[in-house]
């Protein structure tokens, strides 16, 4: 009998068995979470071709794809348990910013959820293995309206704010690239199994806002999941794009129909959005031989606010000790900074040295593909991956195989006010638009 292409599935519950730190509020580093509002998991594909490679794409209900943990854990793992090749195992990660923590290494609970994680991770790949069926694949795009938009405002006196400067009567910037609201869809038509469908959206995590701040949610993604495999009867995985200048359009537009902080109601709607590209806008996409390939980027560290470093440390010593908020708001002034967060990345580029390495990777399958990067990633330069890849269907991975934080497009770098995310970055400008392009090529260095 002649070998088919092959597709297997398979989620295992990530929650901690104790209550730990919580990960995605600012300057709220060691928040502790007091509630599971819906557990977090870990989903893993695999997809076999003719000549039985395999490829894992993990989607995994954490804040970042740490290297030395949330991405080695589960590769080594999962490569132990079913000798599929580190290289061929992709970790994204939802992004939702009420998961557990694991920056906090003075939280004795921060080692047993990650041998959980390891653990869980290894079983539902075992598992997805076991799990495999003959498959045919269908895509489609569509496109998600009122669900994205900028971070960024102009004011009424053409100055630009961000999304945190509480400055009132915002409208949407004037930016050379727009947010981008195409939501992608692949499904795989499986014989004797359900149908796994794989969602890929720019759309940055919603957050939990009240008094769910501090608990343990999954946010948007688990509840899009949900309410797809309800609708559909297949199974469904969250795929993170590219999405570092946007935020739910909710956090700052009245108009919206999606409240603040409604991570359900932003969740269902996503899934209805995806279930109306099923319904209605799919096409077959050719299934063939899985290729891989792993770049490792260097770059040089910007280093251009080295001076300020020992304002900078000024500013973070005893930080969480002063009295009061209005304390810490006159640090800051005083210094000239406007976070702490700011302040710490100043000495991080100061401590690090002249260049900076990380991995890129692009997976593909015939007229399928997949494109990685670990960072959050502005959704300009993921379009310009997507729309210059030389496949049917290409799925823009950003918080993957590893966390560097932001990574701003050039237009970011103009805005006349304070910008958390070029704040942030590792690379000076231009570096986004390189890091597009060289995915581009690793793309098309896959073609036959």
């Amino acid at each position: 009998m002649e070998k088919q292409f092959m597709v297997g599935f398979a989620r295992e519950d990530i929650t901690p068995e104790e209550f730990n730190t919580l990960a995605g509020f600012g300057n709220d580093l060691y928040r502790m979470c007091n509630n599971v509002l819906d557990h977090v998991f870990g989903t893993v594909i695999i997809l076999q071709d003719a000549e039985e490679n395999r490829v894992a794409m993990c989607s995994v209900d954490l804040l970042n794809a740490k290297e030395d943990t949330v991405v080695k854990m589960a590769r080594d793992s999962i490569s132990e348990a079913t000798n599929i090749p580190a290289d061929h195992i992709m970790v994204n990660v939802t992004h939702t910013h009420a998961a557990p923590s694991f920056y906090n290494p003075a939280d004795e609970r921060t080692g047993p959820f990650l041998k959980l994680y390891a653990k869980q991770m290894a079983k539902a790949a075992v598992e997805a293995i076991e799990d495999l069926k003959p498959a045919t694949a269908l895509v489609g795009k569509t496109i998600a309206e009122k669900l994205t938009f900028k971070r960024h405002y102009v004011l009424e006196d053409g100055t630009v704010a961000t999304h945190g400067s509480n400055q009132k009567k915002l409208r949407r910037v004037a930016h050379a690239a727009p947010a981008d609201e195409q939501l992608q869809v692949i499904r795989f038509v499986r014989e004797g199994g359900r149908d796994v469908v794989m969602v890929n959206f720019q759309c940055h995590a919603t957050t939990t806002s009240g008094s769910k701040r501090y608990d343990m949610s999954a946010d948007f993604p688990g509840t899009m999941r949900d309410h797809l495999e309800g609708l559909t009867g297949c199974h469904c995985a969250y795929y993170q794009g590219a999405c570092g200048d946007l935020v739910p359009r909710s956090l700052l537009d009245p108009l919206n129909i999606i409240d603040e902080g409604d991570y359900f109601a932003h969740g269902r709607k996503i899934a209805e959005v995806a279930y109306d590209c099923l319904q209605n806008k799919m096409e077959p996409a050719e299934l063939g031989t899985i290729k891989t390939v792993q770049f490792t980027y260097s770059g040089p560290v910007d280093h251009s606010e080295d001076h300020r470093v020992e304002e900078a440390k000024k500013v973070r010593e005893g930080f969480y000790d002063l009295p009061t908020d209005a304390d810490r708001q006159a640090r800051l002034k005083q210094y000239g900074f406007n976070s702490y967060l700011q302040a710490g990345h100043i000495i991080r580029r100061a401590d690090s040295g002249d260049t900076h390495s990380f991995e890129l990777d692009a997976v593909r399958m015939g007229e399928v593909s997949f494109a990685t990067a670990p960072f959050e990633m502005f959704c300009s330069n993921g379009k310009f991956v997507k729309d210059h890849s030389p496949y049917k269907m290409t799925f823009m991975c950003a918080y993957c195989n590893g966390a560097n934080s932001y990574i701003a497009d050039d237009a970011a770098y103009d805005y006349t006010t304070y910008c958390y995310e070029v704040d942030s970055r590792t690379f000076p400008r231009g570096a986004g638009e390189d890091i597009a392009n060289n995915l581009v090529q690793l793309l098309k260095g896959l073609q036959d």
